[in-house]
């Protein structure tokens, strides 16, 4: 076998020097026909830089024929322009002899144009005198529009305020006669509810709740109820009476928190008041004036609302006689009968006048109440209809005057056109006078004259510099078709020569295709051997690896020892001796016990690890339970967050309207996850121009406003207000605060915010409003509501004051 092989290779090895021989010949005849190519292309390049020249020749010879063309035209077009400066000329002259002829007539006229001038001057003075009377009318008309207008928004903002305390007053009469023959629905249409369910739930109380504590006393003289129902105050009158937290609490949860409510022991006795604890006993206290059954009434009474220490007084001189002073002990404040009341206050004397539209409840008979409501309902209608009489014949007074200033300013337009009208007329006229004031001017006519002249002798001279380029330009393009004509022999000798040469180049390369073809012949000869001794040397490696094996069988059928492994019996003993010193410490390390205790243990350590394992699964279903309640809550409290989000947005929408504005709260999240709130608001009154046109006037839209300090103090207080009002309604607080809320606001904004506040509060009943400021609040007066209670502090003692 490997005989053949050596002669597969040699044969091979021949086949391989025959085909390098090849090769060599195939690259002499590339490189012959190589030569002859280029010696080929040499000739052709000097052909085309022949041509190249020829062509530049060409374009060069176009280029003067355009050129002369040019000229031409220019010439032509000069003299055009010379045919029409000649008749211009002479036109200038024949103008001139015109005008003299004219100015010679017109010199005669020149009278006429004087007295028109004069006459026109005089008519334009009186225009300008009139319209200076009719701009002054026009300002007095104005203002009186102005005053019209501004006595018309005081009247339109007295009509809404009497209309709301119209409507209050309606509400109040419809209550007293819905109540009148009921003595619990007067205190609130809650009561009857309240009393029904402590009556249908007395196991959920230690004591059971009385109330309401209006319904349980009687005024022995009706003459002061007024006074008396003040100085309780309606807030005692219309509550329950609970033993203690946990009666407080279930009646809060039955009553839905409708009810106002007073904790008081309900088991004490009644109070024995000493007479070193009232008032005088020379004076009437209204402690004297009731007539309470009740016993834990009068406590609770005595506690919350300081029955023995206020004294009822018949008239002013007495008022003042007890209330100013300070030797009268235990009496903190003195009443009329109307309901009037005096106190001293840090040495300062105060005097409250009683206040308006109060509905006085603790009569037994409401029918006196019910017509002085009546009567008190009749003047406010009264008066609301004067009211809007005068705002109707206000409306057409301030009509008239807008007419009239309509009208006043169409004639103004139209004398100011006709003073237009009038100048330009003198003007023309004084200029007619002025030109007939000298002789005739023909200066600016000779001056156009010699322009004229100049011009047309400047374009006769262009126009023979023209004739002379176009001579020019025949006799360069004569020389150039001369120079460019091309000679046969030296353009197109060459068309045989370069067919023989590609002839030549096309043999060689006939000549290397066919060696190409030979020397893939012996190529693929080549493959073939190569292949016969791959296969024989794959098979001589497999004959080598079967004599590996039968070798190997051999070995371990034969006695002698042909082994790899050579060592002697002591390296053997030596590794033995190994083995067993790390059994020893395998054995220590396991604290000397048996196969039988491992196996235990480890069969024990098995056991911990499958209860650890079925401990952490438990833990896992755990764990999962928990991130589904996370994720449920969580998604509870996106939705609620989200629906915060659109009702505080509403409320804000809406607290705006009432002044005519706008706005939104956009809430978002920046790039670092943090909650943003931008105030966007859209002012009433502040309009910007979008959609200009040319064909019509822009469209005017509210401008928003995204930063709040660009706002005035007063719009920027309110539409703070009106945010504070609806995130406040937001939270659930059984009161609700606001300090100097208006100081920095307009009368318009302020008269705004407190009616919005007051209707808020009005809304939601079963919550507490308090609101501080150091300003007046007529609205708050106006409102006329048993809910508003309106107390003035005292002003602060400085030194030296």
């Amino acid at each position: 076998m490997k005989g053949e092989l050596d002669v597969l290779e040699t044969q091979l090895k021949m086949q391989r020097e025959k085909l390098l021989r090849i090769d060599e010949k195939v690259d002499e005849i590339q490189e012959a026909a190589e030569l002859k190519e280029r010696e080929l292309e040499h000739e052709r390049q000097s052909w085309e830089d022949k041509r190249s020249r020829i062509r530049e020749i060409g374009r060069q010879l176009r280029r003067l024929q355009a050129d002369r063309r040019r000229e031409e035209n220019a010439y032509r077009n000069l003299q055009i322009a010379i045919e029409n400066g000649e008749k211009h000329l002479h036109q200038l002259r024949n103008d001139l002899l015109e005008e003299r002829r004219k100015h010679t007539e017109n010199f005669e006229a020149a009278g006429d144009f004087e007295s028109k001038l004069e006459s026109a001057s005089e008519l334009l003075t009186r225009e300008s005198y009139r319209l200076e009377e009719i701009t002054r009318s026009e300002a007095e008309v104005a203002r009186k529009v102005e005053q019209l207008q501004a006595l018309q928004d005081v009247a339109r903002n007295s009509i809404i305020g009497l209309e709301d305390i119209l409507k209050q007053n309606h509400m109040q009469l419809s209550e007293l006669r819905r109540t009148r023959n009921d003595d619990l629905a007067r205190w609130g249409p809650q009561i009857a509810d309240t009393l029904s369910f402590i009556r249908a739930r007395p196991g959920q109380f230690r004591v059971p709740p009385i109330g309401p504590v209006g319904a349980l006393i009687r005024v022995k003289d009706e003459g002061w109820c007024k006074a008396i129902q003040l100085a309780v105050g309606m807030g005692n009158l219309r509550a329950f009476i609970v033993n203690d937290e946990n009666d407080e609490r279930s009646l809060r949860t039955i009553s839905g928190n409708r009810v106002s409510i007073i904790r008081a022991n309900m088991l004490l006795p009644r109070y024995k008041i000493p007479a070193k604890q009232r008032a005088p006993s020379r004076l009437v206290a209204i402690l004297d004036q009731l007539d309470i059954e009740n016993d834990t009434v009068f406590n609770a009474l005595v506690d919350h609302a300081e029955i023995e220490r206020h004294v009822l007084v018949k008239n002013l001189e007495e008022l003042e006689q007890t209330a100013y002073n300070p030797s009268v002990q235990n009496v903190s404040c003195c009443w009329l009968p109307d309901g009037s009341r005096a106190y001293l206050r840090h040495g300062s004397r105060v005097f409250r006048a009683p206040p308006k539209n109060i509905t006085y409840l603790l009569r037994r008979d409401t029918s006196a109440t019910i017509s002085a409501k009546e009567g008190e309902v009749r003047e406010i209608e009264e008066q609301l209809t004067h009211q809007q009489t005068q705002y109707a014949n206000g409306q057409v007074n301030l009509q008239r005057c807008k007419d009239q200033r309509s009208n006043i300013s169409c004639t103004a337009n139209e004398v100011r056109r006709n003073i237009t009208k009038l100048k330009l007329e003198v003007e023309q006229l004084r200029i007619h006078v002025e030109s007939f004031a000298g002789g005739f001017d023909s200066s600016e006519w000779e001056q156009l004259i010699a322009v004229a002249e100049t011009e047309l002798s400047l374009s006769k001279e262009e126009l023979d510099a023209k004739r002379r380029n176009m001579i020019r330009l025949a006799e360069q393009v004569s020389e150039m078709e001369d120079n460019g004509r091309v000679n046969p022999e030296e353009g197109y000798g060459m068309s045989d020569h370069p067919q023989s040469r590609i002839e030549e180049i096309n043999a060689l390369w006939g000549s290397v295709r066919e060696q190409t073809a030979r020397r893939n012949k012996f190529e693929s000869k080549v493959k073939s051997l190569e292949s016969r001794v791959r296969a024989r040397k794959t098979a001589l490696r497999v004959a080598e690896e079967e004599l590996e094996i039968h070798m190997a069988e051999a070995t371990k059928l034969c006695e002698e020892r042909v082994g790899r492994d050579q060592r002697t019996s002591v390296e053997l003993s030596d590794e033995i001796e190994a083995i067993n010193r790390r059994l020893k410490s395998e054995r220590a390390r396991h604290d000397g016990m048996n196969i039988e205790a491992i196996e235990a243990e480890l069969l024990k350590m098995r056991a911990k690890y499958a209860e650890s394992q079925h401990n952490l699964r438990k833990l896992q279903e755990y764990q999962k339970l928990i991130v589904a309640g996370f994720r449920s809550r969580e998604k509870s409290y996106t939705e609620a967050v989200r629906e915060i989000k659109r009702s505080a947005n509403m409320l804000f929408g809406r607290y705006l309207a009432a002044r005519g504005h706008a706005g939104e709260l956009v809430f978002s999240t920046s790039e670092r996850g943090r909650e943003q709130l931008e105030i966007h608001v859209r002012i009433g009154d502040h309009r910007v121009a979008v959609g200009r046109d040319s064909s019509g006037p822009s469209n005017l839209v509210q401008h928003t406003t995204v930063d709040m300090r660009s706002l005035s103090g007063g719009e920027r207080s309110f539409a703070t207000l009106c945010f504070m009002l609806a995130l406040g309604e937001q939270m659930d607080i059984p009161f609700r605060i606001m300090d100097e809320f208006d100081v920095f606001m307009d009368e318009a904004n302020r008269s705004s915010a407190i009616r919005t506040m007051v209707s808020v509060a009005t809304e939601i009943s079963h919550r507490q409003f308090i609101f501080i400021t150091p300003l007046d609040v007529p609205p708050l007066k106006q409102a006329g509501s048993p809910s508003v209670r309106i107390q003035r502090l005292e002003d602060p003692e400085r030194r030296g004051a």
